[in-house]
């Protein structure tokens, strides 16, 4: 089981301890929001064999883009080259906001 498929970033200047202050969406990782985006993420995912499922981002208002992107999966390469032109990624784990 996969988490944090559709993670983007940590909120900019979430850093541990810290409110996360205003943001879009009610998670505490920034999403990526863009359907090809997610798709590219969904994709690149459950293609791996290992894995048997993903849940679902925190924010209901990207449930149906996930499902959408399970749906219309594209080839890993193509996958690959999407999330490569995403800027300011990193793993929401490396300096989490709690």
């Amino acid at each position: 089981m996969i988490i944090k498929t559709v993670a983007r970033r940590n909120w900019p200047g979430a850093v541990a301890g810290e409110p996360l202050g205003d943001q879009e969406y009610t998670t505490w990782y920034q999403p990526l929001e863009e359907q090809e985006r997610i798709t590219a993420a969904v994709s690149w995912v459950l293609a791996h064999e290992e894995v048997t499922g993903l849940a679902s981002a925190g924010d209901v208002r990207l449930l149906g883009k996930i499902l959408r992107a399970e749906r219309e999966r594209v080839p890993v390469d193509s996958a690959v080259a999407q999330l490569q032109t995403v800027d300011d990624y990193s793993s929401p784990f490396v300096a989490m906001p709690f």
